[in-house]
């Protein structure tokens, strides 16, 4: 049987089969000691340890080895709650604080089984020119984000499913 060599590896790092590292754009990973081979290019700011991977690999996304998306999803709660662009409550504004997205609350209906409730929901952030997914350079920042509710979210990205109707606002950001 023919075996096709595949390198790519875990968060869009490439392998080398040379070195027998993983290239991540800025720096080399070694999974054998499980760490970056050089320091950190942000330095400090991610962290004393220079040389650590993501403390969680599955849920942190951080394509140029700059910044994971948790990380900048926090910063732009905590930038909006500093110079709103909207008007929230002072219980979201306790939360952007913090870096959590500000809630609303909402009548829904499951999309599988009709049953209605009433729940809070976080606004999200879309990727409106450089998807998440597809990472690169600006793919996080403020510029490349847009403020929207779940459903709104849906309405503009295919990969996104809220698994519920919208059927009313019962509270919104405003006074959650």
């Amino acid at each position: 049987p023919t075996q096709l060599e595949q390198n790519l590896r875990l968060q869009g790092q490439y392998y080398d089969g040379e070195t027998c590292l993983h290239y991540n754009t800025f720096r080399y990973y070694d999974p054998g000691v499980g760490r970056f081979t050089t320091q950190d290019p942000i330095g400090l700011a991610g962290g004393v340890n220079l040389y650590r991977y993501a403390v969680n690999p599955t849920g942190w996304v951080d394509p140029w080895g700059w910044e994971c998306w948790s990380t900048a999803r926090k910063n732009v709660w905590k930038s909006e709650a500093k110079d709103p662009s909207r008007v929230y409550s002072p219980a979201n504004i306790a939360r952007m604080t913090l870096g959590k997205a500000p809630k609303f609350t909402a009548k829904v209906a499951s999309r599988k089984t009709g049953a209605e409730k009433i729940r809070d929901f976080p606004l999200e952030l879309h990727h409106s020119s450089v998807p998440q997914r597809f990472g690169g350079a600006g793919v996080h920042k403020i510029s490349n984000l847009e403020i929207v509710t779940p459903w709104e979210h849906e309405a503009v990205d295919a990969f996104r499913h809220t698994g519920h109707e919208l059927i009313k606002i019962i509270r919104g950001i405003d006074t959650w």
